[in-house]
Protein backbone atom coordinates (compact mmCIF):
# COMPACT_ATOMS: atom_id res chain seq x y z
CA UNK A 1 0.00 0.00 0.00
CA UNK A 2 1.30 3.68 -1.14
CA UNK A 3 2.78 5.36 2.05
CA UNK A 4 2.78 9.00 2.91
CA UNK A 5 5.49 9.81 0.25
CA UNK A 6 3.93 7.35 -2.85
CA UNK A 7 4.15 3.90 -4.12
CA UNK A 8 8.18 2.70 -4.07
CA UNK A 9 9.61 2.29 -7.09
CA UNK A 10 12.38 -0.28 -7.35
CA UNK A 11 14.86 -0.10 -10.42
CA UNK A 12 18.13 -2.02 -10.73
CA UNK A 13 21.68 0.39 -10.53
CA UNK A 14 23.26 -1.56 -13.29
CA UNK A 15 21.20 0.47 -15.77
CA UNK A 16 23.75 3.57 -14.95
CA UNK A 17 26.38 1.35 -16.75
CA UNK A 18 24.57 0.24 -19.44
CA UNK A 19 26.19 1.72 -22.65
CA UNK A 20 23.07 2.86 -24.68
CA UNK A 21 21.57 4.51 -21.68
CA UNK A 22 24.59 6.19 -21.06
CA UNK A 23 24.59 7.34 -25.12
CA UNK A 24 20.76 8.97 -23.88
CA UNK A 25 20.98 12.56 -23.79
CA UNK A 26 20.48 14.47 -20.43
CA UNK A 27 16.77 15.00 -21.06
CA UNK A 28 15.92 11.65 -22.65
CA UNK A 29 17.56 10.04 -19.46
CA UNK A 30 15.16 12.84 -16.96
CA UNK A 31 11.71 11.93 -19.51
CA UNK A 32 12.72 7.66 -18.67
CA UNK A 33 12.95 7.79 -15.10
CA UNK A 34 10.39 10.47 -14.76
CA UNK A 35 7.67 7.54 -16.57
CA UNK A 36 9.43 5.11 -14.22
CA UNK A 37 8.56 6.36 -11.29
CA UNK A 38 5.61 8.21 -11.84
CA UNK A 39 2.66 7.72 -9.82
CA UNK A 40 0.73 6.64 -12.73
CA UNK A 41 3.02 3.76 -13.41
CA UNK A 42 2.08 0.37 -12.64
CA UNK A 43 3.88 -2.81 -11.68
CA UNK A 44 3.18 -3.74 -15.05
CA UNK A 45 4.25 -0.89 -16.45
CA UNK A 46 2.04 -0.33 -18.91
CA UNK A 47 -0.80 2.65 -18.10
CA UNK A 48 -2.27 5.59 -19.99
CA UNK A 49 -0.07 8.37 -20.28
CA UNK A 50 -0.52 11.95 -22.04
CA UNK A 51 2.98 13.75 -23.01
CA UNK A 52 1.09 17.37 -21.36
CA UNK A 53 2.22 15.19 -17.95
CA UNK A 54 6.06 15.61 -19.02
CA UNK A 55 5.93 19.49 -19.55
CA UNK A 56 4.29 19.84 -15.91
CA UNK A 57 6.73 17.40 -14.23
CA UNK A 58 10.17 18.75 -16.06
CA UNK A 59 9.17 22.31 -15.77
CA UNK A 60 13.00 23.24 -16.25
CA UNK A 61 12.92 21.58 -19.99
CA UNK A 62 10.58 23.41 -23.16
CA UNK A 63 8.05 20.62 -24.29
CA UNK A 64 10.16 20.64 -27.43
CA UNK A 65 12.95 19.26 -25.66
CA UNK A 66 10.91 16.54 -23.88
CA UNK A 67 9.32 15.42 -26.81
CA UNK A 68 12.47 14.89 -28.19
CA UNK A 69 13.50 12.98 -25.12
CA UNK A 70 10.21 10.54 -25.45
CA UNK A 71 11.26 10.38 -28.98
CA UNK A 72 14.49 8.80 -28.54
CA UNK A 73 13.30 6.11 -26.16
CA UNK A 74 10.43 5.38 -28.30
CA UNK A 75 13.48 5.07 -31.30
CA UNK A 76 15.50 3.07 -29.15
CA UNK A 77 12.96 0.49 -27.82
CA UNK A 78 13.04 1.27 -24.14
CA UNK A 79 9.46 2.40 -24.74
CA UNK A 80 6.42 2.12 -26.58
CA UNK A 81 3.40 4.64 -27.11
CA UNK A 82 0.37 4.13 -28.55
CA UNK A 83 -1.93 6.93 -27.63
CA UNK A 84 -3.00 7.01 -24.49
CA UNK A 85 -1.38 3.80 -23.42
CA UNK A 86 2.42 4.18 -23.11
CA UNK A 87 4.54 0.78 -22.49
CA UNK A 88 7.91 0.78 -20.57
CA UNK A 89 9.04 -2.53 -22.53
CA UNK A 90 11.52 -3.93 -19.75
CA UNK A 91 10.33 -2.14 -17.19
CA UNK A 92 8.52 -5.18 -15.91
CA UNK A 93 11.53 -7.65 -16.63
CA UNK A 94 13.78 -5.70 -14.82
CA UNK A 95 11.30 -5.17 -11.52
CA UNK A 96 13.34 -6.75 -8.67
CA UNK A 97 9.99 -7.62 -7.38
CA UNK A 98 8.82 -9.44 -10.42
CA UNK A 99 8.53 -13.24 -10.81
CA UNK A 100 7.38 -15.35 -13.56
CA UNK A 101 5.40 -17.56 -13.82
CA UNK A 102 3.52 -16.40 -10.15
CA UNK A 103 -0.32 -16.61 -10.17
CA UNK A 104 -0.85 -14.03 -8.08
CA UNK A 105 1.05 -11.67 -9.78
CA UNK A 106 -0.60 -13.04 -13.65
CA UNK A 107 -3.77 -12.23 -12.16
CA UNK A 108 -3.11 -8.63 -11.18
CA UNK A 109 -1.50 -7.76 -14.53
CA UNK A 110 -4.33 -8.82 -16.35
CA UNK A 111 -6.70 -6.71 -14.07
CA UNK A 112 -4.65 -4.19 -14.91
CA UNK A 113 -4.52 -5.00 -18.81
CA UNK A 114 -8.66 -5.16 -18.74
CA UNK A 115 -8.73 -2.04 -17.65
CA UNK A 116 -6.73 -0.64 -20.40
CA UNK A 117 -8.04 0.26 -24.10
CA UNK A 118 -8.16 -2.14 -26.59
CA UNK A 119 -5.25 -1.51 -28.52
CA UNK A 120 -2.36 -3.71 -30.40
CA UNK A 121 -0.12 -2.62 -27.84
CA UNK A 122 -1.89 -4.26 -25.06
CA UNK A 123 -1.62 -7.55 -26.98
CA UNK A 124 2.06 -6.87 -28.40
CA UNK A 125 2.51 -6.63 -24.15
CA UNK A 126 0.68 -9.57 -23.22
CA UNK A 127 2.13 -12.04 -26.11
CA UNK A 128 5.88 -10.30 -24.63
CA UNK A 129 5.44 -11.64 -21.38
CA UNK A 130 3.14 -14.76 -22.31
CA UNK A 131 0.37 -13.01 -20.51
CA UNK A 132 -2.65 -15.25 -21.07
CA UNK A 133 -5.04 -12.29 -22.26
CA UNK A 134 -6.28 -11.25 -25.18
CA UNK A 135 -8.36 -7.55 -26.08
CA UNK A 136 -11.01 -9.52 -28.20
CA UNK A 137 -11.80 -11.35 -24.93
CA UNK A 138 -15.85 -10.77 -24.50
CA UNK A 139 -18.35 -12.52 -22.50
CA UNK A 140 -20.21 -14.92 -24.11
CA UNK A 141 -24.07 -14.89 -25.20
CA UNK A 142 -24.69 -18.41 -25.88
CA UNK A 143 -27.27 -19.81 -23.78
CA UNK A 144 -29.13 -17.28 -23.33
CA UNK A 145 -32.70 -17.87 -23.83
CA UNK A 146 -34.65 -15.80 -25.59
CA UNK A 147 -38.51 -16.14 -24.62
CA UNK A 148 -40.97 -17.00 -27.43
CA UNK A 149 -43.61 -14.64 -28.51
CA UNK A 150 -45.20 -16.61 -30.98
CA UNK A 151 -48.54 -17.85 -28.74
CA UNK A 152 -51.44 -15.88 -27.83
CA UNK A 153 -51.82 -14.23 -24.32
CA UNK A 154 -48.55 -15.66 -23.02
CA UNK A 155 -47.59 -15.13 -19.35
CA UNK A 156 -43.58 -14.17 -18.13
CA UNK A 157 -41.23 -16.22 -19.31
CA UNK A 158 -43.49 -17.53 -22.45
CA UNK A 159 -45.69 -19.74 -20.18
CA UNK A 160 -49.58 -19.87 -20.86
CA UNK A 161 -52.02 -17.85 -18.87
CA UNK A 162 -54.85 -20.29 -17.66
CA UNK A 163 -57.72 -18.22 -17.28
CA UNK A 164 -61.60 -18.77 -16.25
CA UNK A 165 -63.26 -17.79 -19.44
CA UNK A 166 -65.73 -19.83 -21.25
CA UNK A 167 -64.13 -23.28 -22.45
CA UNK A 168 -65.08 -24.95 -25.91
CA UNK A 169 -68.01 -26.65 -24.64
CA UNK A 170 -71.74 -25.11 -24.40
CA UNK A 171 -71.41 -24.75 -20.57
CA UNK A 172 -69.81 -22.05 -19.00
CA UNK A 173 -66.81 -23.36 -16.76
CA UNK A 174 -63.26 -22.69 -15.71
CA UNK A 175 -60.55 -23.90 -18.37
CA UNK A 176 -57.60 -22.89 -20.54
CA UNK A 177 -58.45 -19.95 -23.12
CA UNK A 178 -59.49 -20.58 -26.64
CA UNK A 179 -56.87 -20.54 -28.98
CA UNK A 180 -58.57 -18.15 -31.73
CA UNK A 181 -56.00 -19.87 -34.25
CA UNK A 182 -57.44 -23.61 -34.09
CA UNK A 183 -61.25 -21.89 -33.95
CA UNK A 184 -62.95 -23.73 -36.81
CA UNK A 185 -64.98 -22.34 -39.01
CA UNK A 186 -68.86 -22.35 -38.60
CA UNK A 187 -70.72 -23.88 -41.42
CA UNK A 188 -73.92 -21.75 -42.62
CA UNK A 189 -77.08 -22.75 -40.57
CA UNK A 190 -79.68 -25.04 -42.47
CA UNK A 191 -82.77 -23.44 -41.46
CA UNK A 192 -84.96 -26.57 -43.55
CA UNK A 193 -84.94 -28.68 -41.47
CA UNK A 194 -86.32 -26.77 -37.73
CA UNK A 195 -84.97 -28.41 -34.58
CA UNK A 196 -86.40 -28.11 -31.12
CA UNK A 197 -84.06 -25.79 -29.24
CA UNK A 198 -85.73 -26.19 -26.10
CA UNK A 199 -83.44 -28.79 -24.85
CA UNK A 200 -79.42 -28.08 -25.61
CA UNK A 201 -76.54 -30.59 -26.27
CA UNK A 202 -75.80 -30.83 -22.84
CA UNK A 203 -79.29 -31.71 -21.87
CA UNK A 204 -80.24 -28.36 -19.83
CA UNK A 205 -83.66 -26.82 -20.61
CA UNK A 206 -83.39 -23.46 -23.35
CA UNK A 207 -86.12 -21.34 -23.36
CA UNK A 208 -88.23 -21.45 -26.61
CA UNK A 209 -86.76 -18.98 -29.18
CA UNK A 210 -89.99 -17.85 -30.75
CA UNK A 211 -92.35 -14.95 -30.04
CA UNK A 212 -93.49 -14.73 -25.94
CA UNK A 213 -95.07 -12.27 -23.90
CA UNK A 214 -93.15 -9.58 -21.88
CA UNK A 215 -91.18 -10.88 -19.48
CA UNK A 216 -92.53 -8.27 -16.22
CA UNK A 217 -89.49 -6.25 -15.05
CA UNK A 218 -88.14 -6.79 -11.84
CA UNK A 219 -87.71 -3.88 -9.29
CA UNK A 220 -84.76 -3.79 -7.00
CA UNK A 221 -85.39 -4.38 -3.73
CA UNK A 222 -83.52 -2.01 -2.23
CA UNK A 223 -85.47 1.17 -4.42
CA UNK A 224 -88.69 -0.45 -3.51
CA UNK A 225 -87.76 -0.02 0.15
CA UNK A 226 -87.27 3.74 -0.60
CA UNK A 227 -90.03 4.30 -2.72
CA UNK A 228 -92.82 3.14 0.47
CA UNK A 229 -90.48 5.09 2.67
CA UNK A 230 -90.70 8.34 0.43
CA UNK A 231 -94.81 7.66 0.18
CA UNK A 232 -94.70 7.22 4.33
CA UNK A 233 -93.28 10.38 4.34
CA UNK A 234 -95.28 12.76 1.97
CA UNK A 235 -98.52 11.23 3.77
CA UNK A 236 -96.72 12.14 7.32
CA UNK A 237 -96.29 15.48 5.70
CA UNK A 238 -100.30 15.94 4.26
CA UNK A 239 -98.43 16.06 0.61
CA UNK A 240 -100.47 13.24 -0.36
CA UNK A 241 -103.89 14.21 -2.03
Amino acid sequence: MPGEKGSYRSVFSSIWDDPEFQSFEPITIAVFFCLRTSRDCNFACIFPHYRSTLYERIPTATPIQIDAGMDALINAGWVRYERPVLWIVKGLKNDPAFVRNNSKQTLGIINALKALPKLKIVEEFASYYEIPFTTHDTPSHAGIHTPSHTGIDEGIGGAPKHGTGTGTGTGTGKGKKKDLRSTPKTSPVDNSNPVDNSTGTDGEDRAPTGPSSPVPRTVDPEIQRLREVIEQRRAELGLVK
